[in-house]
């Protein structure tokens, strides 16, 4: 079994791909059950020069930012120049 993050995901046509760990891997025509940022684990076949993950399952959702601000803002009085 191989585990990563999923830098990427696109899709080719019909045929989907995943970027992980630098390694883009093939994931056939159906749509993937996880996103970008995620951390997944699956198994690896080589056809020719292309991988191809099958059996992919999530052990990780991607963190959400955190959306925090340390700046106050005030109704923009003359004063409130000075407290910012």
């Amino acid at each position: 079994m191989t585990k990563g993050t999923v830098t990427k995901v696109r899709k080719n046509g019909r045929w989907y791909s995943m970027l992980v760990d630098e390694q883009w891997y093939g994931l056939g025509s159906n749509t993937p059950e996880f996103s970008e940022g995620n951390m997944i684990e699956f198994e690896v076949t080589e056809n020719g020069d292309f991988k191809n993950a099958k059996n992919v399952k999530v052990l990780g959702k991607a963190a959400k930012p955190q959306t925090s601000s340390s700046r106050v803002v005030h109704n923009n009085d003359k004063d409130d120049y000075w407290l910012s």
